[in-house]
C-alpha cells in the first residue's frame, strides 16, 4: 500500500509538472560544467556552486539540475550518462587506483560512444570527440582545472556544456537530440527478461533488480538506502534473486522512490523526531 500511494502521488506530480520523467533525476547535485569546444578540447570549469547559510557559517553548495538518472554503485564499475564524478569524466585518480580511474573513464567513453553514435548534434559530437582526445594522466595538471582541482577530485558532480565557435552555449541535458538518444536507451527493454506481474501497478513487466537510493532518512548512509531490497542469499526464496523476490517494475520503482526522494528533501512535508524520519 505504501509503495502504490507514493507511485500515486508521483503520478500526480507529473501531471502538474513538478517532478520529473521516468528516467531523469529531477534535482541533482551539480557543482562543476565541464566547457567544450566543437573540437571536443576542455575550455573550463565553471564552478556553479552558490554560498548558503550551514549553522553558524557559509558553505558552498551545488546547484539542482535535472540528469539522466543515475545507476545504483557498490564496488563495481557503472557509468552514468553526461552527469558523474571525475573519476569516471575525467579519469581521474585520488585514491591510489590509477588502472581503476583508467577503467571508469573507458566505461564511461563506452556508454557515450553506445547512446551518441550517429545522433545528429553538435553538442553530441563535441562530447564523442572529448572522449576520444582526453588523455586521464594530464587530468591534475590540465590548465582548465587547476583553480579547482582539488574541489572537482573530492567527488564532486561534473556535467558536460557545450560552446559552439559562435558563442551559444547548451548544457547537454538540454540538448534534445542527446536527450531523445538518453530516452531511448532507458525505454528500451531487455527482450530476455522475464517479464512478471507488479505488485504496485498489477502490469507485467521486467522487475527492477535494484532499486534506486532513498536519500534523507535519519540514521541511513549518506549515499542512500534502499526500502526494498534482498542483498543476501538468507533472503531469497525459489531460486529468485535482487528484486525478483518482491516484483516492483522499473517504471513503479523509479515512480515511488522519485515521490519519497521529494518528500525527504521538502521541509514543509518532512520532519526529524528524535532518531525518526516522519513525512507526510
Amino acid at each position: 500500500m505504501i509503495l502504490q500511494a507514493l507511485t500515486a502521488y508521483y503520478e500526480q506530480l507529473l501531471k502538474k509538472g513538478a517532478i520529473s520523467a521516468p528516467g531523469w533525476d529531477h534535482a541533482f547535485s551539480v557543482s562543476f560544467y565541464l566547457v567544450i569546444d566543437d573540437a571536443g578540447q576542455l575550455l573550463h570549469a565553471e564552478d556553479k556552486r552558490a554560498p548558503v547559510q550551514k549553522g553558524k557559517k557559509q558553505v558552498l553548495a551545488p546547484i539542482q539540475r535535472s540528469v539522466p538518472a543515475h545507476v545504483k554503485r557498490s564496488s563495481g564499475i557503472a557509468a552514468n550518462f553526461l552527469c558523474d564524478n571525475s573519476t569516471y569524466l575525467l579519469g581521474a585518480d585520488e585514491k591510489g587506483k590509477p588502472e581503476r580511474a583508467v577503467q571508469c573513464f573507458e566505461a564511461c567513453a563506452a556508454l557515450h560512444h553506445k547512446l551518441l553514435d550517429g545522433v545528429a548534434s553538435p553538442a553530441a559530437a563535441a562530447i564523442l570527440a572529448f572522449f576520444d582526445i582526453w588523455q586521464p594522466d594530464e587530468a591534475p595538471a590540465h590548465p582548465a582545472l587547476a583553480d579547482y582541482w582539488k574541489d572537482i577530485a573530492g567527488n564532486a558532480n561534473l556535467l558536460f556544456l557545450y560552446e559552439a565557435a559562435d558563442g551559444t552555449r547548451t548544457l547537454a541535458t538540454e540538448d534534445p537530440a542527446i536527450r531523445a538518444a538518453w530516452q531511448a536507451h532507458y525505454n528500451s527493454a531487455d527482450p530476455n527478461a522475464p517479464a512478471t506481474p507488479c505488485l504496485v501497478t498489477g502490469q507485467s513487466a521486467p522487475p527492477a533488480l535494484v532499486h534506486p537510493s532513498i536519500k534523507g532518512v535519519m540514521g541511513a548512509q549518506s549515499s542512500g538506502a534502499a526500502l526494498v531490497s534482498f542483498n543476501a542469499p538468507a533472503f531469497c526464496s525459489y531460486g529468485h534473486t535482487q528484486g525478483e523476490n518482491a516484483p516492483v517494475s522499473e517504471y513503479a520503482a523509479f515512480a515511488y522512490t522519485t515521490a519519497l526522494n521529494a518528500l525527504l528533501a521538502d521541509r514543509n512535508h518532512c520532519r526529524v523526531i528524535g532518531d525518526t524520519t516522519v513525512i507526510c
